[in-house]
């Protein structure tokens, strides 16, 4: 049985729409998705919108809708098919791409309703990355700890400053000035205890060559190597568990501790929530 390349996924994914500039006039606030976790006397005022594997799809069909003609429908109809990518929808505006998700983010409705927006983002300057840094007002780079992720790390932070600062000697190509980096936060630390000087040393060096001032955040931010992650992959929120177990306990209290480390430097202090 062939099945159509737009029906094998069921739940389209509700990023897409954030990505095409869909979302705007406080759409956002109805399409995200709370989450909570049974159990809980103070339920998280957590919602998301979630991406799924088409939204590569939905990228790649934005991105040639804005560098092309936007009036010639029938030309992006026929380079969609010859791509495999689904129809385009019919002409939109002429909206520049690189800020359709600050826009949608900055409507009265999403800023009275979300205190802090977090973007999750791979670090490929696809369209969707692009449009993050250019509504986002703080980065944060999470890294393995070996000499490898290292260099890439540095590579990506030197591709941010090229957008924050401006290829050297052309400011006027800046896209997002905006965005601070945070620092980076070194992720699938072993549990096990071990000297992590000489690797957090070399990560240094890599980041002290970058244009972009980076530093790696301290040993008590860093986020272990626990089995609870991979567990609660695609069903839940590890931290959101009701659990008082310790692991559980563990985890939560690692992420606290980045949390209460970069909060004051994004002028974002708690609001005195606490677990009971």
């Amino acid at each position: 049985m062939t099945v159509a390349d737009d029906r094998r996924f069921v739940q389209p994914s509700k990023a897409n729409m954030l990505v095409s500039g869909e979302l705007g006039d406080g759409l956002l606030r109805q399409v995200a998705e709370p989450i909570t976790s049974p159990g809980m006397r103070v339920p998280l005022t957590i919602a998301t919108v979630p991406a799924y594997y088409d939204l590569a799809q939905a990228e790649n069909r934005t991105l040639i809708e804005w560098l092309l003609p936007l009036s010639d429908h029938d030309l992006l109809t026929r380079l969609f098919r010859l791509l495999r990518l689904l129809p385009p929808k019919p002409p939109r505006s002429e909206r520049d791409v690189r800020y359709l998700l600050a826009e949608a983010l900055l409507d009265p409705q999403v800023q009275a309703n979300f205190d802090l927006v977090i973007i999750d983002a791979p670090p490929r300057l696809t369209t969707a990355h692009v449009q993050a840094m250019c509504a986002s007002t703080h980065l944060l780079v999470p890294t393995i700890l070996d000499s490898l992720s290292g260099d890439a790390v540095a590579r990506y932070v030197d591709q941010i400053a090229i957008h924050k600062l401006g290829p050297e000697g052309d400011a006027r190509s800046v896209i997002c000035p905006q965005i601070s980096p945070l620092g980076v936060v070194c992720t699938m630390v072993p549990t096990a205890p071990r000297d992590l000087t000489g690797d957090i040393n070399l990560l240094a060096q890599s980041l002290a060559a970058a244009r972009l001032n980076t530093q790696v955040l301290p040993q008590e931010c860093f986020i272990r190597h626990r089995s609870l992650y991979r567990e609660s992959a695609g069903n839940l929120i590890a931290y959101a568990a009701t659990s008082e177990a310790a692991a559980h306990r563990a985890l939560r209290d690692e992420v606290d501790q980045l949390g209460d480390h970069i909060a004051p430097m994004m002028g974002a202090p708690g609001r005195g929530w606490v677990r009971t």
